[in-house]
């Protein structure tokens, strides 16, 4: 508990008067924020050490969720789905993403794009479904050159996918 950075230690006794400890570090995978502070988290989700650089992917929660150094900030599955579409999305939409924001219940996700728009996912649905219509909606109906002028795409509701233009009506 005093050191959450660590996240293994082996102890053993060797013949005759030695004792062998060995100690594995936390490795960060990505940046919490929290207001104004940032933390590193690892593979299970668990808050580390306060984060001097950033780390992509930097997740915050739409509520308040304090981070308590040494405990986990987000759910397996949730973080399993944030690394799956990091991992898509630059592919995708020629664009990196800012940050992931996600809702209080972990059931929403919101990606905010270096293009200025916002993608939404349901993190209780399969992500690579939600990621091919993600594909196909970007390749049959948002030209690259439109994409600038996008406010959002929401694919949270199985095969139809919603999106907007900054300043116009809602498309299906």
């Amino acid at each position: 508990k005093k050191f959450p950075g660590i996240w293994e230690t082996n102890i053993e006794t060797v013949i005759p008067h030695t004792l062998a400890i060995g100690v594995e570090e936390r490795k960060p995978l990505g940046t919490w924020r929290q207001g104004e502070e940032y933390f590193y988290w690892d593979k299970e989700g668990v808050v580390f050490e306060k984060a001097g650089d950033l780390i992509p992917p930097v997740i915050s929660s739409e509520v308040e969720k304090p981070a308590v150094l040494g405990k986990k900030i987000i759910g397996r599955e949730s973080l399993d789905s944030v690394l799956e579409i990091n991992s898509k999305i630059k592919e995708l939409l020629g664009a990196d993403v800012k940050s992931f924001i996600i809702s209080g219940d972990e059931k929403k996700l919101k990606v905010e794009t270096s293009d200025g728009y916002y993608i939404l996912f349901n993190l209780e649905k399969n992500i690579k479904d939600q990621l091919f219509n993600l594909d196909l909606v970007l390749k049959e109906k948002i030209p690259q050159e439109k994409r600038r002028r996008l406010e959002y795409i929401d694919l949270r509701f199985g095969s139809k996918v919603f999106f907007r233009y900054k300043g116009a009506g809602l498309t299906e």
